[in-house]
């Protein structure tokens, strides 16, 4: 039985068991924070899997057939454990079946042409290229060959800096 704390005050761990690959990551993650109590540069906030569905739900219910168009783009700015990507990968695999009917080619579509992801800091991005990729290092490379991975914080940047840093990664520049 699942239960599910409203309060969501549980750890990530109680949700989902890490990957080996994905341990070391998460280590070099907690040991950044514990050295300084809660380092800016290296802050999990970690989304529940219910609230990631229930996100993907509502672009779903508000935009019947997003996850089967091919042209559709997705964006996750503020990323840091990957999930929101992970699931929006899966749900994009399963309704690009019909028209991407290889795998590989689904995936490598769907990585390379329709995902986008930015990390505050490398910690965080490498964790999820590793979560986005699923630990295939062919995928992770067309994940960091696309361009539409990269570290940095929106946070931080004038209107101006955000703007063409976006442009940019969305291939608007």
């Amino acid at each position: 039985m699942n239960v599910i704390d409203r309060n969501f005050s549980y750890g990530v761990f109680a949700v989902i068991p890490p990957p080996r690959r994905l341990a070391a990551i998460w280590a070099r993650a907690f040991a950044a924070l514990g050295r300084s109590g809660c380092s800016p540069d290296a802050t999990l906030v970690f989304t529940p899997k219910p609230v990631v569905q229930m996100m993907s739900d509502a672009l779903e219910a508000q935009n019947p057939g997003i996850f089967s168009d091919p042209d559709r783009t997705f964006a996750d700015l503020f990323s840091t454990a990957g999930l929101f990507l992970m699931e929006l990968v899966r749900r994009l695999d399963k309704g690009l079946a019909d028209a991407i009917p290889d795998q590989d080619e689904r995936l490598r579509h769907i990585l390379t042409r329709q995902v986008f992801e930015m990390s505050h800091n490398a910690i965080l991005h490498d964790n999820t290229l590793e979560a986005v990729s699923g630990g295939v290092p062919e995928r992770r490379a067309w994940l960091v060959d696309s361009g539409h991975f990269q570290v940095g914080n929106l946070a931080h940047m004038t209107s101006e800096e955000r703007d063409k840093t976006i442009a940019e990664m969305l291939g608007d520049s």
